[in-house]
C-alpha cells in the first residue's frame, strides 16, 4: 500500500508526491555510489594491472612502453567484462538467482567474499580459485552454456583473443577479493559504518559509463619499488577534453536534433494518409501504398552519428528516445488511417524476431522471461544496429561504449548485437574526404587506380546486409563479422594511403620544400645563416622528393607501401648509405656508388615509417571510407548522402594543446580555422560536412565561439553553409560540469536543403546561470525562448537578446565611431615580463639597487597593477617594475644585474634546439625568443606610450573600471591601455550604457567577469561629443577622480585607526566598505569585527561615533557627490547616443548584474 496507496499519490506540503520524493531520493543514491564508484574504478584498475604483470609468465625484462600498453588494455578488458557480469546479474539478465547458473555465478561470488571480509577474515595471494571461476563464467557468457541456462552472447567482450593476456595470466584469490568487494559495496571513509551492498540495478548504464570513462585516460608506468601504478598526471584527460554530460543537456539535444526528423516522417505519413483517404481504390492496395512511408520503418532509416562519443552515454539515450519514438509512431500511424486498419510493417518484423529468439531458447532449454522480450526491447536491438554511429579516438571508449549499449539493448536469449561496423575508433578531425584527395594525388601524378574509390562504394552494399541481419542467434552475429571483414578487406588499403596523405600534412612535407631544388655548389662566400638555410631547403626539398617517388609508383604500388606491406628502399641500403656517408673522404669505397634515388628511397622509408607512427598515434578517420553506407557518388563535387543527424560533446581541448603539427593539418583543412582556435570548433565545422542535405548537427560546447575572436570564421561557417535553428547560453552554469571550467551552451544547425524553404527566425534561449535549474531543464528552456531573425547573425560577435535589446546594441553600434578610428590610437597590452617574481619588485628592494647603483634608477619603473586600477581612479602601491628591455646594456645596470642574476635559472629562454629526455620534463626557464636571459620576454616597442596620459584597464573586468593615468605609470601584463588622455573616451567606457554594451557584446569569463579583449575595445563605438561638452566632461571626470580619492583615503584611514586603537588587524569586507555605512551600522561592524570576549564600552561607542563622523562622513558625502557627477556624465553619454527616454528606460529594465549604478544609486 505504500506505493500504491492514495496517500501515494497526494502532495505533501512541500508539494512532492512518495513518489516524486523516493525518485529524486533514488537519484541521490545514485549519485552518490557513482561518486564511490569513481574513486574505487581507480583504485582497482591499479591494482589489477600491477597484479596482471605479477603473474603474467611473458611478462618482459624490463617491462617495456609496449607492455604497458598491453597491461592496461587487459585490464581495462577485465574491468569491462566484470562491469558487464555485474550489471547483467543484478538486472536479472543472467539467471543468477535460480537455475543451474546461480551455484556459480558472480553473485555467488561476490557473497561469499563479502562473508569472510566481513567477519574479519583474509584471502591469501597464494591460492587462485576465483580466476578460474571467473573465467569460466566469461567462457560461458561467450560461447554459451547450455547445462547452465546462459545462450552464447559473445559480441567480442569475451573472446579470448580480445586480450591474450587474461589467458595467461593466473590472478590470486587475494586480488580477485578485494577487487570483486571494493566494486560490490560503498565504504564510508570514516568507516563508521559497515560497507554497503551495491546493487548494479539501481545505477543506470549512462551512469555506470561515465564512472568507468575516467580512466580512460590514464597510462600506466613502472613506480620506484617496481610495481605496476597508474601514471597519475591528469595531462592526458585533459588533451582528450572529454567529460560526462548531464542527461537533461543530452535529451535537450537529441529533442533539437533528432525530434525534427521523427516529425517530418510522422506529417509525411500522416499527409499520404490524407491522400488516400479519398482515392477510390480498394483499402488494401491503400494500405499497401501507405506503407511505404510507414515512419517506424522511416525512423529506423536514419543515421546518428556522435563524432565524440566517449563511453556511449549520447547513444545510449538515443537508442532509448528512438525506440520509443518508433513505438509511438506505429501507434500514432495506426490511428491516422481511417479506410482500414493500418499495421505498420515493422509489426510482423518484430513479432518473428521475437518468435526466432523464443524457438532458439527453447531448443536449447533456455529459461526466458518473456517479459524480457517486449517489443521495446526488440526494437532497441533495431536501432541499435541500424541508426546509432559513433567515433572515438581512444579505442578503448569505442570498447566502453559498446558495453554500455549492449546492457541497454540486452536482449536474454539473443547475444550481443555486433557494432564495429558502426562505430570506431578514430580521429574526427583529422583524416581525408575523396574528392580533395584524389584530386591532390592527380596534381602529384600519383599512381592510384579509381577503381579503388569504386569498389569502396560498391561495397556499401554488404554494409547495408550487415544492418539488416538482425543477430538473432551466434551464427548470424559470426556472419555481420565476415561480411564487415569483407568491407575491411576493400576500405583498408584505400584508408592507409590516405592516412599517408594526412600524416604529410601533418609533417608538413610538400609546403616546406622550395619549388626548385637549392645549389649546395653555389654557398661559397656566403654567410653562415644563408648556408644554413640553403641547407634546410635542400633538405626539405630531398623529403619532398622522395615522398613523391612513392606516390608516383617509382618504388611500388602506394597502397601496399602505405600499409606496410612493401618497402620502398631495397634491404640493406640506409646502412649502405651511412657507411658511406661516414667513410673519410679520400677512402676509395668497397660499395658501388649510389644514385640520388637510392638516397631518396632510403629518405622515403623513414617518411613512410614517421607517418604510419602519426596513423597510430591519431588514428585517422578518412569518414567516407570508414563509413562507405552513408555516402555515394565519392568523387562528385558534393557527394550524396551524409548523417541525419551530428550529435554530442566534442573535447574541449585548449588549442595550445593541439601542437604545431596538428594545427599546420588542420589550417589546410578547415575553413574556419584559426591559430587561436580550441579543438571544438572544428568539430562544429566537420559536423556540419557530415550531414546530408537538410540534417541537423546539435552540440553542447563552452559558449566563447558566440563572441570569440578566433570563431569569427565558424560564426561565418553557421551563417552561409547552415541555417541556424537554436542557440541556448547557460552561461557559467558550473553544476552541469563540475569537473571543468566551461560556459555551456547549445547549439542546433541545419544544413541547407534546396527542397526546404529555409526558416526566418531562430530559436534562442538564454537563461542566467544562477537560475539554470538542475532538474526540468526541458520547461525552463521552453519559457526563456524566444525567436530572433536570422538576418541578425553574421560572422560578428553574436548577442543573444530579444528584438528591442538588439535594435538598442544595434543603435548604440550605428551612432558611434570604432574606438581606434574616433581615437587614432589602438590598445595595448601591459609589460609581459616572463617571470614577475625578478622583474616586480618593492620600494624596499628599489631603494636598495639604486643606493647601490644609482644609474638604475633610470630602468626601474613605477607600475600599476590589475588589481590597483579602479574606476575613473588607480593609486598607486608603491611597487616598481625593472624594464630591462630589448637591447639594454645590462652592463651598464651592476646592481640589477646581480639582483637578476639570482633568477637565472627561470630566466632563460628556452632554446629552439632543446628536446626533452622524457614527455614530461618541462624546460626550467622562459619560453622559447628571441631575448637574453636578463631581458623581460616581450619587446614592447610601444613602451614611450606607457609614459605618456593613457587609459588604463584590466582585461578581466567585474565592473566598467576605466581610469585616465596622467603620471606615465607602466602597467604589467594584468592590464592594458589605451594611448589617449581623453576623458571622454573614459566616460563613454564607465558609463552604464558602456558596460550595458559591453556586458551584451564582450566575451565572459569565469563568475562572468567580461574580457575586454583588444579586438573588442578596438571597436567599441565611441559617440562624437560636442565640442562645447569638453571642459564640462574634463571637470566631472576629475570631479569623480577627486571623490573616490577622498573616500579611498578615508578608507585608509579608518583601517589605520582601527588597527591602532582596537588591534583589528583584519577588518571585514564590510568596514574595508566603511562609507556605505551609517553610524550604527558602523559601530555594529566593529563589534562584529573584534574578539567575542572584548566589550565595547560607552567610551569606546563615544570614539567610533567621533571617528565615523570625522573620518567616515566626509567619505560618504564624496559618494553622493561623485553619483550625482556619474548621473550628470551618463546623461551626457545617452545624449551622445542619441537615446530617447523609452531606450533608456529600456537600459535599466534590462539591465545586466553590475551596472556602475542604479537610477536611485
Amino acid at each position: 500500500m505504500l506505493f500504491f496507496g492514495r496517500t501515494a499519490f497526494l502532495p505533501s506540503d512541500a508539494g512532492e508526491t512518495f513518489h516524486t520524493l523516493a525518485l529524486r531520493e533514488g537519484k541521490k543514491w545514485e549519485a552518490r555510489v557513482a561518486k564511490t564508484l569513481s574513486n574505487t574504478i581507480f583504485n582497482v584498475f591499479q591494482l589489477l594491472a600491477d597484479a596482471l604483470a605479477k603473474s603474467d609468465p611473458s611478462r618482459p625484462a624490463p617491462i617495456t612502453p609496449a607492455y604497458l600498453d598491453e597491461l592496461r588494455h587487459g585490464a581495462l578488458i577485465l574491468l569491462y567484462r566484470l562491469l558487464f557480469v555485474l550489471y547483467a546479474e543484478d538486472r536479472n539478465l543472467l539467471p543468477d538467482e535460480s537455475g543451474p547458473y546461480a551455484p556459480y555465478c558472480l553473485t555467488k561470488i561476490r557473497l561469499e567474499i563479502a562473508g569472510r571480509f566481513m567477519a574479519g577474515g583474509s584471502f591469501p595471494q597464494s591460492f587462485v580459485t576465483f580466476w578460474p571461476r571467473l573465467s569460466s563464467i566469461f567462457r560461458a557468457i561467450a560461447q554459451g552454456a547450455d547445462d547452465l541456462g546462459i545462450p552464447p552472447y559473445n559480441g567480442g567482450l569475451f573472446d579470448p583473443a580480445t586480450a591474450p593476456i587474461l589467458s595467461r595470466a593466473q590472478l590470486p584469490d587475494s586480488v580477485i577479493a578485494k577487487v570483486v568487494f571494493e566494486l560490490s559495496h560503498q565504504t564510508e571513509p570514516s568507516g563508521s559504518r559497515d560497507p554497503k551492498y551495491i546493487n548494479y540495478r539501481d545505477l543506470s548504464v549512462q551512469q555506470l559509463g561515465s564512472v568507468y570513462e575516467r580512466i580512460l585516460e590514464f597510462g600506466l608506468r613502472v613506480g620506484p619499488d617496481g610495481a605496476v601504478e597508474i601514471d597519475a598526471d591528469d595531462e592526458a584527460r585533459h588533451e582528450s577534453g572529454s567529460y560526462y554530460t548531464p542527461d537533461e543537456l543530452v535529451g535537450l539535444i537529441i529533442e533539437r536534433a533528432v525530434g525534427p526528423l521523427v516529425l517530418e516522417r510522422t506529417a509525411a505519413f500522416k499527409a499520404k494518409a490524407e491522400q488516400l483517404a479519398s482515392d477510390k481504390r480498394a483499402a488494401p492496395q491503400r494500405l499497401a501504398e501507405l506503407a511505404a512511408v510507414d515512419p517506424a520503418t522511416a525512423i529506423l532509416s536514419l543515421k546518428v552519428c556522435d563524432p565524440a562519443m566517449g563511453s556511449g552515454h549520447f547513444l545510449v539515450s538515443l537508442v532509448d528516445w528512438l525506440a520509443d519514438e518508433v513505438l509511438g509512431s506505429m501507434a500514432e500511424a495506426a490511428a491516422l488511417v481511417s479506410f482500414g486498419d493500418y499495421v505498420s510493417p515493422l509489426a510482423a518484423r518484430i513479432a518473428d524476431i521475437r518468435g526466432r529468439i523464443l524457438d532458439e531458447a527453447k531448443a536449447h532449454n533456455w529459461p526466458i522471461v518473456e517479459e524480457q522480450l517486449d517489443d521495446r526491447h526488440v526494437v532497441r536491438r533495431m536501432v541499435l544496429k541500424r541508426v546509432v554511429y559513433g567515433v572515438d579516438k581512444n579505442p578503448m571508449a569505442v570498447e566502453l561504449a559498446k558495453v554500455a549499449l549492449w546492457l541497454h539493448s540486452f536482449t536474454v536469449g539473443a547475444p550481443l548485437s555486433f557494432l564495429d561496423h558502426h562505430l570506431r575508433a578514430g580521429d574526427s578531425i583529422l583524416g581525408a574526404f575523396v574528392r580533395p584527395t584524389v584530386e591532390a594525388l592527380k596534381e602529384r601524378g600519383a599512381l592510384f587506380n579509381l577503381g579503388q574509390v569504386t569498389r569502396v562504394e560498391q561495397i556499401a552494399s554488404v554494409m547495408s546486409e550487415i544492418e539488416a541481419i538482425t543477430d538473432n542467434d551466434i551464427t548470424e552475429v559470426k556472419v555481420s563479422k565476415a561480411k564487415f571483414g569483407t568491407v575491411e578487406d576493400v576500405t583498408e588499403p584505400v584508408a592507409h594511403l590516405f592516412s599517408l596523405l594526412t600524416a604529410e600534412r601533418l609533417m608538413g612535407i610538400f609546403d616546406a620544400a622550395p619549388k626548385r631544388e637549392p645549389d649546395l655548389r653555389k654557398l661559397a662566400g656566403k654567410s653562415e645563416k644563408q648556408i644554413a638555410k640553403a641547407r634546410k631547403d635542400h633538405t626539405a626539398f630531398e623529403r619532398a622528393a622522395a615522398l613523391q617517388l612513392v606516390l608516383e609508383g617509382a618504388c611500388g604500388d602506394p597502397l601496399l607501401i602505405a600499409a606496410g606491406k612493401q618497402r620502398v628502399a631495397a634491404p640493406g641500403m640506409a646502412e649502405q648509405l651511412a657507411l658511406l656517408e661516414n667513410a673519410p673522404p679520400e677512402q676509395t669505397s668497397l660499395f658501388p656508388s649510389v644514385n640520388i634515388n637510392d638516397r631518396r628511397r632510403v629518405e622515403a622509408d623513414k617518411i613512410v615509417d614517421g607517418a604510419r607512427i602519426l596513423e597510430k598515434k591519431h588514428g585517422f578517420l578518412h569518414w567516407e571510407i570508414g563509413f562507405p553506407n552513408v555516402w555515394s557518388n565519392l568523387l562528385s563535387v558534393e557527394p550524396d548522402g551524409g548523417f541525419d543527424a551530428v550529435i554530442g560533446n566534442p573535447p574541449y581541448v585548449r588549442q595550445e594543446l593541439l601542437g604545431d603539427d596538428v594545427k599546420r593539418a588542420l589550417k589546410k583543412s578547415y575553413d574556419a580555422f584559426d591559430g587561436m582556435a580550441d579543438l571544438y570548433v572544428y568539430f562544429y565545422e566537420q559536423g556540419l560536412r557530415l550531414l546530408r542535405p537538410g540534417g541537423r548537427l546539435s552540440y553542447v560546447v563552452t559558449n566563447k565561439w558566440l563572441k570569440a575572436g578566433y570563431a569569427e570564421a565558424l560564426r561565418d561557417i553557421f551563417v552561409s553553409k547552415g541555417w541556424l535553428e537554436f542557440v541556448a547560453d547557460f552561461g557559467h552554469a558550473k553544476h552541469f560540469f563540475p569537473d571543468a571550467d566551461v560556459f555551456p551552451s547549445v547549439i542546433t544547425v541545419r544544413k541547407p536543403d534546396a527542397a526546404t524553404t529555409a526558416p526566418s527566425d531562430a530559436d534562442i534561449c538564454v537563461i542566467p546561470r544562477e537560475v539554470v535549474p538542475k532538474k526540468g531543464l526541458t520547461s525552463a528552456v521552453a519559457e526563456a525562448t524566444f525567436p530572433l531573425p536570422r538576418a541578425m547573425f553574421t560572422k560578428e560577435a553574436w548577442v543573444l537578446e530579444p528584438k528591442p535589446v538588439m535594435e538598442l546594441l544595434e543603435k548604440i553600434r550605428r551612432n558611434g565611431i570604432p574606438l581606434v578610428e574616433y581615437a587614432g590610437v589602438k590598445p595595448y597590452r601591459g609589460v609581459l615580463t616572463g617571470l614577475n617574481e625578478a622583474f616586480l619588485i618593492d620600494t624596499a628592494k628599489r631603494d636598495e639597487l639604486v643606493r647601490d647603483d644609482p644609474s638604475c634608477a633610470d630602468i626601474i619603473k613605477p607600475y600599476l597593477r590589475g588589481q590597483d586600477i579602479d574606476r575613473c581612479y588607480a593609486p598607486w602601491s608603491g611597487v616598481w617594475m625593472i624594464f630591462a628591455r630589448r637591447g639594454i646594456d645590462i652592463d651598464r645596470y651592476p646592481a640589477v644585474q646581480r639582483h637578476l642574476e639570482k633568477y637565472r635559472r627561470q630566466l632563460e629562454p628556452k632554446p629552439a634546439d632543446w628536446q626533452p629526455a622524457n614527455e614530461k620534463d618541462q624546460w626550467p626557464g622562459r619560453k622559447e625568443g628571441n631575448y637574453a636571459w636578463y631581458e623581460i620576454q616581450d619587446t614592447v616597442d610601444y613602451w614611450k606610450l606607457l609614459e605618456d596620459s593613457k587609459i588604463v584597464y584590466v582585461d578581466i573586468a567585474w565592473t566598467p573600471s576605466f581610469c585616465l593615468d596622467v603620471h606615465g605609470r607602466y602597467v604589467n601584463n594584468t592590464a592594458y591601455f589605451i594611448p589617449s588622455g581623453d576623458p571622454w573616451l573614459v566616460s563613454v567606457l564607465n558609463a552604464p550604457i558602456g558596460w550595458y554594451y559591453s556586458w551584451r557584446r564582450a566575451q565572459h569569463g569565469k563568475d562572468e567577469a567580461l574580457r575586454y579583449f583588444n579586438t573588442f575595445v578596438e571597436s567599441y563605438p565611441i559617440p562624437s561629443l560636442n565640442s562645447e561638452q569638453t571642459e564640462v566632461i574634463v571637470d566631472l571626470v576629475e570631479s569623480i577622480a577627486d571623490c573616490r580619492r577622498l573616500v579611498m583615503d578615508r578608507r585608509a584611514s579608518i583601517v589605520d585607526w582601527l588597527r591602532h586603537e582596537f588591534g583589528l588587524e583584519k577588518p571585514s569586507d564590510t568596514i574595508l566598505g566603511a562609507e556605505r555605512l551609517d553610524t550604527t551600522k558602523f559601530i555594529d561592524a566593529v563589534r562584529g569585527a573584534i574578539p567575542r570576549s572584548r566589550k565595547l564600552s560607552v567610551a569606546d561607542i563615544a570614539r567610533l561615533k567621533q571617528e565615523h563622523a570625522d573620518t567616515i562622513e566626509p567619505a560618504r558625502r564624496a559618494v553622493n557627490e561623485s553619483f550625482k557627477f556619474e548621473r550628470r556624465l551618463s546623461d551626457l553619454v545617452n545624449s551622445a547616443y542619441g537615446l530617447t527616454p523609452e531606450e533608456i528606460d529600456l537600459m535599466w529594465r534590462t539591465a545586466p548584474p553590475r551596472m556602475p549604478f542604479t537610477p536611485t544609486n
